[in-house]
């Protein structure tokens, strides 16, 4: 999978924190869309933690 839509899904930030460590070890997602979800400051610091890790995701939208 390249790209994953999860906008207008109602993700919280504790649903941000298992998309992080998703994050962490997948090593073909380039695309990640968040738009018009609940993630806030937690979910957003988790989602950025797992991105630190991560080599391959090349564009996020979390408008």
């Amino acid at each position: 999978m390249v790209e994953l839509d999860l906008s207008e899904n109602d993700i919280d930030d504790e649903a941000a924190s298992h998309l992080a460590d998703y994050l962490k070890s997948n090593t073909t997602l380039k695309e990640l869309n968040l738009n018009l979800n609940r993630i806030k400051h937690h979910g957003v610091i988790a989602i950025f933690t797992g991105l630190a890790e991560n080599t391959s995701l090349t564009s996020i939208d979390m408008n």
